[in-house]
């Protein structure tokens, strides 16, 4: 796993990727009950795939979309900001597994 973990660092250290680390103190909400992609194009809508055990479902309709952007925007404001999640993830791979996330700690 800190394999994994290192990795993400690399992903955040090179600008390709954004992570935010929700932790399970903020309260697990109903909007964590799917997983779900918001695709957006150039020249076409954006979608929404969502997915579950057995399927996958794309919706295009703007009401859908929007309130996945509103569950997207709820999620990034409980999250840690991504400064604070790389701080998180780099104390995981000093081998403290038991490192609660910054703010967390007692």
């Amino acid at each position: 796993m800190r394999e994994q973990l290192l990795h993400l660092v690399d992903q955040i250290h090179s600008k390709r990727a954004v992570i935010q680390v929700l932790p399970i103190a903020a309260g697990a909400t109903s909007v964590m009950l799917d997983s779900f992609t918001l695709l957006r194009f150039k020249d076409m809508p954006t979608v929404l795939h969502t997915e579950a055990l057995c399927n996958g479902v794309t919706r295009d309709e703007v009401e859908v979309v929007d309130e996945a952007f509103e569950v997207y925007a709820q999620l990034r404001s409980t999250a840690l900001s991504p400064d604070a999640s790389l701080q998180f993830i780099e104390s995981l791979t000093q081998g403290n597994p038991d490192s609660a996330p910054p703010g967390q700690r007692g």
